[in-house]
């Protein structure tokens, strides 16, 4: 079988085990004049277990500030509403979590400009790059204009096999990163970290270069086959699932060498952390996401596709931003009534005063 047909089967596979919660995911933002905003996040649909939503990859509101409401069985949702003084202090608050922690990055800004008669504002939401390796170049295999049309026509393209291939170059480029800093740290004497990247060169040259047997079929060693697949699967297991493959044996018979089962507890962490990115992949990936932003006044223009009076709303996925930042923004103008009534009572009182002057004038002259 084909190896990437394998590992796309694995992973399809393991979607399916690990997706028990069907939902959506709605942020909503109000901006008023005075920079001020209200921010709802609702998560539509079915929540089986909420762990999924605190433990997912949006960041979720993790104290009382925000007003939580709750759906009922026949419209079943989960919101959280806040007020803020000012958007700067929601980018706050989004950016306040750890650093390892994985999950969604989102960045938002005002600019306001005032020009008297009018005041000006512009609002940018930016979901930010999701890729948890951020190791191999998505354009490595995709180029800028099959990217876009990725994004406005997903499967029906015929990009998944290089798409597979980044996928599958981002986690083993990771997994031996890993394994050359566990090598530097143990000093072992049979394997170094530049044999170590030797074999990984290899091994990704017996995957890019494999042969066609009789039948058509592309083979490669069964030891690679399991290997590849064996990391591809790690994080789409259940868990009352035990993980039918041992790294530290696949690893001996790769690199020749038992000096290999010394790094076994560092091996189970390598594992455990790429089974957390590939449950952030999966989390990420098979959601739909919609965004919208009510603004003060009028619009005059914004990259949304959907606009209703002083509403823009963009619909994505999680592809959308996985490989690179997706920026949302909106611009809008109020007219500052005040302003105008200011200036026409200076104008009036301008015009009263000539008219005082002319009349004074001409009862001096007669």
């Amino acid at each position: 079988m084909n190896i990437k047909k394998w590992i796309f089967l694995s992973i399809v596979c393991g979607f399916m085990l690990f997706l028990t919660s069907c939902y959506d995911l709605t942020t909503s933002t109000q901006i008023f004049p005075d920079g001020s905003c209200t921010r709802t996040i609702e998560f539509v649909g079915i929540v089986e277990d909420e762990s999924d939503i605190i433990n997912g990859p949006y960041p979720i509101p993790q104290d009382s500030s925000w007003t939580v409401t709750y759906g009922d069985e026949n419209h079943p949702r989960k919101s959280f509403q806040k007020r803020f003084r000012h958007v700067s202090d929601l980018n706050a608050e989004l950016a306040d979590k750890p650093d390892t922690l994985l999950q969604i990055h989102i960045s938002v800004q005002l600019q306001k400009k005032f020009r008297w008669f009018n005041t000006y504002f512009r609002y940018q939401e930016t979901y930010h790059t999701a890729d948890p390796y951020g190791l191999v170049p998505i354009n490595d295999y995709l180029s800028e204009e099959e990217l876009e049309l990725y994004y406005l026509h997903g499967d029906t393209l015929d990009l998944e096999e290089r798409l597979q291939e980044w996928y599958i170059h981002s986690s083993i480029e990771y997994y031996f990163q890993q394994l050359q800093t566990v090598v530097d740290s143990l000093n072992l004497q049979d394997l170094t970290a530049e044999q170590l990247n030797s074999k990984k060169a290899l091994l990704l040259e017996m995957f890019d270069k494999r042969e066609l047997n009789e039948t058509g079929d592309r083979m490669v060693n069964q030891h690679v086959i399991e290997f590849f697949g064996s990391i591809m699967m790690s994080g789409f297991m259940t868990n009352d699932q035990p993980s039918p493959f041992n790294h530290v044996k696949m690893l001996e018979s790769l690199l020749g060498t038992s000096s290999v089962r010394l790094m076994s507890e560092q091996i189970s962490r390598i594992d455990a952390e790429i089974e957390q990115k590939n449950r952030y992949i999966s989390s990420v990936s098979d959601r739909e996401y919609t965004n919208q932003v009510t603004m003060p006044g009028l619009i005059l223009d914004t990259n949304a596709k959907e606009l209703e009076g002083s509403t823009v709303r963009w619909q994505f996925d999680g592809n959308q931003f996985f490989w690179e930042d997706h920026p949302m923004w909106v611009e809008s103008r109020v007219v500052n009534q005040w302003a105008m009534i200011v200036t026409g009572a200076v104008c009036l009182s301008l015009i009263a005063g000539l008219l005082f002057g002319t009349i004074l004038r001409r009862r001096r002259q007669i």
